[in-house]
């Protein structure tokens, strides 16, 4: 009789070992499955604020180029009253530059030449 309570011992212990086991390698998978859906969900919530920085970028880049096209007749008067002003005043440096070169032999500034060269 003690023998075989010994024995139904060494039997329970064999099974609680047994299911021990099974408990470990239960318990690997789920943690192995749980880390994995882990990884799936950061990698989900990584592309979807990716794709909304993204989309709020070229959101931004749309506003700045909107911007910039309803500022471009201003730019373009702006742009053509400055080139106006250079134009005038290339006028007068070659003005004054001829002016200078005729002064200098002489034709500006001799009473025999003033006829084909009026001053003023």
């Amino acid at each position: 009789m003690a023998i075989d309570i010994l024995n139904q011992i060494k039997s329970a212990e064999a099974q609680a070992d047994e299911i021990r086991q099974t408990a470990v390698l239960a318990a690997n998978d789920a943690l192995k499955a749980a880390a994995e859906e882990y990884e799936r969900l950061e990698s989900d919530m990584i592309n979807k604020a990716r794709r909304s920085s993204l989309d709020k970028v070229d959101k931004s880049k749309q506003a700045v180029y909107a911007k910039l096209n309803e500022q471009q007749p201003q730019r373009q008067l702006k742009y053509d009253e400055l080139k106006k002003t250079a134009v005038k005043k290339l006028d007068i440096a070659a003005d004054i530059c001829i002016e200078g070169l005729l002064k200098a032999h002489g034709y500006i500034g001799d009473e025999k030449n003033s006829a084909y060269f009026p001053q003023g």
